[in-house]
């Protein structure tokens, strides 16, 4: 993939965030949990606060996060993983985004809790991380990698900064087939188009881990355990149209260059990912994967 495509791609996502992100705060109340991403459900944890905090404790867990360890968070959103992890182990965490508008509503929510001190969040591409090689002892990744065209180049950048012997966990969204019919395409490409994606087979993504070099790869699938957040997101499409219709004719007022294709494609996407992950065309699940102590 050559420069221009990358610089698309970044250019794509950031314009999509900066235009929708008043969906996610309406509809995913990003203001409460600083997260955007789907939550896991157990016993213990209903509700959608309680499953997208269960989420980041899950995955937490799978990286065996230790109090001395260095943490990076690629694609961090607006903190909310990066703040519990710093507040639960008061660990260093470094936070990855392209999106200046999320890095500033980070930075706040940083603030806010007094974390300046354990977290600091920077400007930079998960293609291309901006720091030197060896820097981190875990890396995370939470719904931030189906973004990447290349997600090659993402996973060398990973294995890269981290320490030997490190670690690194990525929840993602990845398909379950190689062929799909007609229907099936189109309904899974309201979803990855309308939020601005590239997703593979999860054999595919296992097979890059082992060419880059990890070991002791493990997959837990997670689609169950996110079935109930999708759903949630899904009956949100329909009982929030209104507002998010009101919410566009008035961007559409005060800012004439607002692309009402891209609220609208949003809007589909939370559709469309509902019906796709129960039909099992794609599956929600974390990769854990270890870099060589040699």
């Amino acid at each position: 993939m050559n420069d221009v495509d990358e610089d698309k791609r970044k250019a794509d996502v950031n314009y999509y965030y900066d235009k929708v992100q008043w969906h996610y705060d309406h509809v995913w109340k990003t203001q409460i949990t600083s997260s955007l991403h789907y939550g896991y459900r157990d016993k213990n944890h209903k509700g959608r606060e309680a499953e997208i905090i269960n989420m980041n404790r899950f995955i937490i867990e799978i990286a065996k996060i230790k109090v001395d360890d260095k943490v990076l968070d690629i694609g961090c959103g607006v903190g909310g993983t990066a703040m519990m992890i710093a507040k639960r182990y008061g660990v260093s965490v470094v936070g990855l985004n392209i999106n200046e508008m999320q890095i500033e509503r980070a930075r706040k929510s940083i603030q806010d809790a007094n974390l300046d001190d354990r977290i600091k969040i920077v400007n930079g591409d998960f293609t291309n991380i901006p720091f030197p090689d060896e820097s981190f002892d875990v890396v995370i990744g939470v719904e931030s990698t189906p973004h990447a065209n290349d997600k090659k180049a993402v996973l060398t950048e990973v294995y890269r900064v981290l320490k030997k012997g490190g670690r690194f966990a990525n929840s993602s969204y990845l398909l379950t087939k190689n062929e799909y019919k007609r229907h099936e395409k189109r309904h899974l490409d309201l979803f990855i188009n309308g939020w601005f994606m590239t997703l593979i087979h999860g054999d595919k993504f296992k097979g890059i881990l082992e060419e880059i070099g990890f070991n002791n790869i493990n997959f837990t699938d997670t689609s169950r355990a996110v079935l109930i957040s999708s759903l949630g997101m899904y009956t949100a499409s329909w009982t929030n149209l209104p507002f998010i219709l009101i919410g566009l004719a008035s961007l559409l007022l005060f800012d004439p260059t607002t692309d009402m294709d891209t609220g609208t494609n949003n809007w589909l996407a939370g559709f469309f990912q509902y019906i796709t992950l129960r039909k099992k065309l794609w599956k929600h699940g974390i990769f854990y994967a270890e870099k060589s102590n040699l």
